[in-house]
């Protein structure tokens, strides 16, 4: 048995390894990306255009809700047929 080093394991998956403005960057890019993938479906442009924004906004309040649509729509994009 070889004896594991906890401190090298956590130094990998330190919370603070970016700076707090990439961080929020990540968070606004992510609700923009959730909001326009909920819209991309709504078929007149001007009211796509609306609630992407609309959407967008809703998701910059419910950043969890963004991170679980844009996760689900990167493993259907990626799945292979």
């Amino acid at each position: 048995m070889g004896y594991i080093d906890i401190s090298q394991i956590t130094e990998s998956f330190a919370p603070h390894q970016y700076s707090r403005a990439y961080y929020r960057a990540t968070y606004i890019s992510t609700a923009f990306d959730a909001g326009f993938v909920t819209a991309m479906t709504i078929r007149p442009k001007w009211m796509r255009d609306i609630c992407s924004v609309a959407l967008s906004g809703y998701y910059l309040i419910y950043a969890q809700e963004a991170d679980e649509k844009v996760s689900a729509i990167k493993r259907g994009a990626t799945k292979r047929k």
